[in-house]
């Protein structure tokens, strides 16, 4: 259904220049980040790690010369509505948590390679600086390549596959109801798998993308969790919840296909009447949905994520 090569990006490049900065002092080379989405945990992972992937490597062997300047995070609607001094990035050098900073380590840069933007006279000396031109956002190829940076800091030995992973997200947009009551009959249904409640700030970074190794399913609405898909295995089973009456992204669907997982979807027909989408999804089609899933290979063969049509009108797996 989306195809990078004519969607997003124009082909797997890395469109990059370089430029002399003529400044004094250390050597250093600069790469400038780039994120003018947001700065939640989906975007500074897919946009402004994305936005350097195909310069892992090189600043993960050149750590004492590169520094990483992260971008002011903008609003993309609306760009001249912020300054640059208004605008606090959630990646600055004094707000990296433990989950970024596992983020950063997985990535392969050390945090004292962190500045922010702008950087201020007398912080680092720069000498070249490298900026990511335009058409880099959510071009599937620098997920690959985030994806493929990411897993060379990981295990080569894939663990067992055992997790039915249950994205929780009960407050505030795109929350799910009936999430317990959901969660309850996944466990009841499938007891002889793990079917874990995954709650984000319960996990390190790694932590995290060992779990969602593990998954066989991944079940939940869309939103910031569903960014850990990039480190399911081929033939994973996700299934995202969607809403008649309001504008559903597409964004997970195609990087399933980039990633090479099975998208399904429950559909909430409920009416919306809430300022904020929520999802009060019917238990019994999430339940059936999964064991659909499982019963169609447990995804367990890579080259089989092309799924089986149902015939339901609340349940459909899409292409």
């Amino acid at each position: 259904m989306f195809n990078e090569s004519h969607v997003f990006s124009s082909g797997p490049v890395s469109r990059c220049r370089d430029n002399d900065t003529a400044s004094s002092g250390t050597d250093k080379h600069a790469f400038i980040a780039w994120n003018v989405n947001g700065k939640s945990f989906y975007h500074t992972m897919y946009d402004t790690l994305g936005s350097i992937a195909f310069a892992a490597e090189y600043l993960a062997a050149n750590k004492n010369n590169t520094v990483v300047v992260m971008n002011q995070c903008i609003d993309a609607s609306s760009p001249q509505a912020w300054s640059p001094g208004s605008v606090h990035n959630y990646t600055c050098t004094s707000d990296i948590d433990d989950f970024v900073g596992g983020m950063l380590e997985l990535f392969g840069i050390d945090k004292q390679q962190i500045f922010q933007h702008p950087v201020r006279e007398g912080i680092a000396n720069l000498s070249e600086a490298t900026f990511q031109c335009n058409e880099w956002s959510r071009t599937f190829w620098h997920a690959r390549k985030l994806r493929e940076v990411f897993f060379q800091s990981l295990s080569p030995h894939a663990p067992p596959r055992n997790a039915i992973i249950v994205v929780e997200r009960t407050h505030g947009t795109r929350s799910v109801v009936n999430h317990v009551q959901m969660l309850l009959a996944l466990r009841q249904a499938f007891p002889s798998f793990d079917v874990v409640n995954y709650q984000g700030h319960n996990y390190t970074f790694r932590q995290a993308a060992e779990l969602f190794r593990r998954a066989v399913v991944v079940v939940g609405p869309h939103g910031a969790g569903e960014a850990l898909l990039m480190f399911c295995s081929p033939g994973t089973d996700v299934v995202e919840f969607t809403k008649v009456g309001v504008a559903n992204s597409p964004l997970y669907m195609a990087y399933c296909n980039v990633f090479q997982l099975r998208f399904w979807t429950v559909v909430d027909a409920n009416p919306h009447l809430h300022k904020h989408v929520m999802y009060n999804i019917s238990v019994q089609d999430v339940v059936l949905t999964v064991q659909a899933a499982l019963d169609d290979g447990i995804g367990l063969n890579s080259h089989s994520y092309h799924v089986t049509n149902i015939h339901s009108t609340l349940m459909a797996p899409l292409h």
